[in-house]
């Protein structure tokens, strides 16, 4: 299993270079953030932090250019670095690309900024050209800066350069440090920010060679260039970054969406409007009066979806109308006035029975333990989880409870241990999910376990929120000790609409799990446990480790699977069948020869779940809202009043959220 923070990459934009000219070339090594600890924020805790400068402090003619707005810096420990590839001679930038810096044509770049988590002494600046044919040029612009400081570092140019794209692809702006082969404070220089696919450009010998390397994971380097246009920028500039909203809409009722902006001019703004579109028809307007300064704002709105709305997905887009009461300044940067998202509408939805933890975990990862105490706090907060766990090989160590299937499953939802899979719902906050992975990482150390657990058990309530369901499962299971064969009957219906609601290529998987587990287990404390309780491992994957295609007859579903093998090492009594419909997901091999995810991360998600003991049989609760809202099971209760946690053999009392008191029989 390959563990990682960053991965290095080649741009195909330059690979057709010149024998003489430096490129960018592919590495196998890993960049790293500061994160040997994992930490959460503290909740209901103002962070404090230095001001964001927005465009204050420059002259009216002068702007800030990069990919990452005039912003906080992140906190000292949030720094990215490379301490296994130390080199006094490591170089840092940003790649400005053409479609960014050519709406400057013609303007004077005379000075940079560049943000630092640790400082780096003294160093030199520049801004290099890229010709179009991807060749790095001399400097244009370079300068020394005798010391530097955590935070904004600012550096005036001597002699301004005029920016002119037409024969350039972009300009690495950055600066020179010493990389640190220490694991500490000072290892880890470089401020980032922004979403896990951006980029940070490093020079160093990454295993091919000293040279430029392309890293991804952490966001853009936090660097910026400071530009001069004669006749001054547009005062009022509101630049849209995007617009956010929850994948699904009832027919009929309120959805909800954000949409970030910042501010891009020279002038304050504490008035705006902005329009809303849904398919190209103008939904309505409305107003934000507070602040929008150089840091991004996020702006909650609710709309109302029309009744008898088509269902499948649909275009929502947000325009800027005016600022300070004016309409859009025509010398401002109109490009970035607008911003669209896609979501879906539906008419109808299910119960989701059960939510879904898939955990990735090893014997021989130390932190793994970590991960158990999290999941265990969160299994505390909930009577609706299943709970499954895929073990894999590590560091060249075999793990006693791996699968072939199980490792590979692992490989495309995780880049590392220990880490865990909620509904399969992609949560993109890299300050929660730096790896941009299905699964996030759960190694918290004791003082923040309670803390993780309970944002995970929110994360869980907002992927159900975010995403209702569409099916409905029951399992029906049969085990004949005699020959130790199994056979499984995993049967449901969905809402009348599911293809046009779902999707078409919906998939089934099918696990068998055991519980009562104990063996060996690698320690925190670097010692090897010899008798560790492992719950809920995955012996076989039944179905095929990506599902199977779901066989639809209308709106029911029946798929069996038998003579299924149960071997003689695991207890039976102790087994238990695990069946979920989900998203298809789909694997492949990268250019560094590593198993990896290659369908969209934030199309994996679970539909619905059940669980059963091996031999037994359950019938989910299929129910639809008046409302289309998700109906949960709240409660579970013996026929004499005792609340319990799973479904067990006989006659259950049932609570629903919609106020229903159900009686099902659980064979």
């Amino acid at each position: 299993m390959r563990k990682k923070s960053l991965f290095v990459f080649a741009l195909a934009a330059f690979m057709a270079m010149s024998a003489s000219a430096q490129t960018f070339v592919k590495g196998t090594a890993k960049i790293e953030r500061n994160n040997a600890v994992l930490t959460l924020p503290q909740k209901n805790k103002a962070k404090k932090a230095a001001k964001a400068e927005g465009q204050t402090g420059l002259a009216a003619n002068q702007k800030y250019v990069g990919f990452t707005m005039p912003s906080t810096v992140p906190d000292p420990n949030q720094g990215v670095g490379m301490p296994n590839y130390p080199n006094d001679n490591s170089a840092a930038a940003s790649l400005l690309t053409k479609d960014l810096v050519s709406k400057y044509e013609g303007c004077k770049i005379v000075g940079m900024r560049f943000a630092l988590c640790s400082t780096i002494g003294s160093t030199n600046v520049f801004v290099i050209p890229i010709d179009a044919q991807g060749n790095i040029n001399d400097p244009v612009l370079q300068k020394e800066v005798k010391s530097t400081e955590v935070g904004w570092n600012t550096v005036m140019f001597d002699n301004p350069y005029t920016i002119s794209t037409s024969t350039l692809s972009g300009y690495l702006v950055g600066f020179e440090y010493a990389q640190k082969g220490t694991n500490s404070q000072e290892s880890y220089p470089l401020a980032a920010s922004g979403s896990s696919d951006g980029a940070i450009y490093l020079y160093n010998n990454l295993g091919k060679g000293e040279g430029w390397y392309g890293v991804q994971g952490a966001g853009d380097l936090m660097v910026q260039l400071i530009v001069e246009r004669e006749g001054g920028f547009a005062a009022y500039d509101l630049s849209l970054d995007g617009l956010v909203t929850l994948p699904y809409a009832k027919q009929g009722g309120e959805s909800q969406l954000q949409l970030v902006c910042h501010n891009s001019g020279t002038g304050s703004v504490d008035k705006a409007t902005f329009g809303l579109k849904l398919d190209g028809e103008k939904l309505g307007s409305f107003a934000y009066n507070k602040e929008i300064a150089g840091d991004q704002v996020a702006i909650p709105v609710t709309f109302d979806v029309p009744e008898g709305y088509t269902i499948g997905d649909h275009k929502l887009e947000a325009y800027v109308e005016t600022v300070q009461e004016q309409e859009p300044d025509p010398t401002s940067d109109l490009t970035d006035d607008n911003a669209e998202a896609t979501f879906r509408v539906y008419d109808e939805s299910m119960n989701r029975q059960k939510q879904l933890v898939e955990q990735m975990t090893s014997q021989w990862c130390l932190n793994c333990p970590y991960g158990y105490n999290v999941l265990n706090k969160l299994a505390d907060k909930r009577n609706d989880l299943v709970w499954v766990s895929l073990h894999s090989d590590y560091s060249g160590k075999s793990d006693d409870y791996k699968t072939q299937e199980g490792e590979y499953l692992s490989s495309l939802l995780t880049a590392a241990f220990p880490s865990a899979a909620f509904n399969r719902y992609y949560y993109g906050d890299t300050s929660m999910n730096p790896y941009g992975t299905v699964a996030m990482a759960i190694g918290y150390p004791a003082q923040y376990q309670e803390q993780a657990a309970e944002f995970f058990n929110e994360l869980i309530d907002y992927s159900a929120q975010s995403y209702p369901s569409f099916s409905s499962i029951d399992i029906a299971s049969n085990y004949d000790k005699a020959t130790s064969k199994a056979s499984v009957k995993v049967s449901g219906r969905t809402v009348k609409d599911f293809e046009q609601s779902f999707g078409k290529d919906a998939v089934l998987t099918v696990y068998l799990i055991e519980d009562g587990l104990t063996g060996k287990q690698k320690m925190p404390t670097g010692m090897t446990s010899p008798k560790y309780s492992h719950p809920h491992v995955v012996r076989k994957v039944v179905s095929g480790p990506l599902g199977d295609k779901l066989v639809l007859n209308g709106n029911t579903f029946e798929m069996d699977y038998s003579d299924i093998d149960i071997d003689s090492e695991w207890n039976a009594d102790n087994m238990s069948v695990v069946a979920f419909v989900s998203r298809p997901i789909t694997g492949g091999v990268d250019s560094q020869g590593y198993v990896v995810l290659t369908s969209d991360v934030d199309d994996a998600w679970v539909d619905n779940t059940e669980t059963v003991k091996l031999g037994q049989t359950v019938t989910g609760i299929a129910n639809i809202d008046a409302n289309g809202k998700a109906v949960t099971e709240v409660a579970r209760y013996t026929v004499d009043g005792q609340r319990i946690a799973q479904p067990v053999k006989g006659l259950n009392i049932v609570k629903m959220s919609n106020g229903q008191t159900l009686k099902v029989l659980v064979k």
